[in-house]
């Protein structure tokens, strides 16, 4: 890479200062990426911007939408929302109460 690379929208791509999902190595520098773990979601949910402020949202997930988690604190999932695209990337990024996500895909 080669100077200041602008980061993409932060509302549909994961990436933050310090993780990114897998699909953006290479393209963007992050200390950790992580490759990402699919779960479904038990109990509709709001994606959140920041789980300290869950009163920000970005929309609903309903159940049986699957959740790509990417990092887990607390209580809280981060991650996106699962696309079919190519890239693995393209739905909702934001935070989710743990208890609303069912166990990994095995």
């Amino acid at each position: 890479m080669k100077g200041p690379v602008k980061w993409p929208d932060h509302t549909r791509a994961p990436i933050r200062g310090d993780l990114a999902h897998i699909a953006l190595a290479g393209r963007y520098l992050v200390p950790h990426y992580a490759v990402p773990q699919p779960r479904p979601v038990v109990k509709a949910t709001t994606l959140c911007v920041g789980a300290d402020k869950p009163e920000d949202n970005r929309g609903q997930l309903a159940e049986g939408t699957i959740f790509d988690c990417l990092d887990i604190a607390g209580e809280w999932a981060w991650g996106i929302q699962h696309s079919d695209a190519e890239d693995g990337l393209g739905g909702l990024v934001g935070w989710v109460r743990l208890e609303d996500l069912g166990a990994p895909d095995q």
